[in-house]
């Protein structure tokens, strides 16, 4: 009897900048966002049933002290929060109304900036700064 062996597949390569923090159609992706999403499942700011996220009134309140428009979530006719699986980290990034006005707060209060490739963004210094007040993760 023959034995199969299945390996995993190798690793997506991307430049170092845009596997760390890109956009992904808009809502922010990358290793970054894989880990602000765990974070917020983490903390229980959202929650996950069956492949569906809820954002908690704790994640709202968060969400808010970031400068998001939280009611454009509320009001929006997409998902307020959905995983989406991130190609370069193979772990979801966090989508849907949430994910898209998380992007625009953090372009607005200039803690990013659009990079060097297509898609790609860098931390600002007040980017840093401000992720690290935010969540407990490395933002380097």
């Amino acid at each position: 009897m023959r034995s199969t062996v299945l390996c995993p597949a190798p690793a997506p390569r991307a430049p170092a900048d845009l596997a760390y923090a890109r956009t992904c159609y808009d809502h922010l992706a990358g290793e970054i966002a894989v880990a602000i999403h765990r974070q917020l499942l983490d903390a229980g700011r959202l929650v996950e049933d069956d492949g569906h996220l809820t954002i908690n009134p704790s994640g709202y309140e968060l969400l808010a002290s970031m400068g998001v428009d939280v009611n454009a979530i509320r009001s929006s006719k997409r998902p307020k929060a959905r995983p989406c699986l991130d190609w370069t980290q193979r772990r979801h990034h966090l989508a849907g109304a949430a994910g898209k006005e998380l992007l625009i707060a953090f372009s607005a209060n200039n803690w990013i900036r659009t990079g060097h490739h297509p898609r790609s963004v860098t931390i600002t210094e007040t980017g840093r700064l401000a992720i690290a007040h935010h969540f407990p993760l490395s933002a380097s």
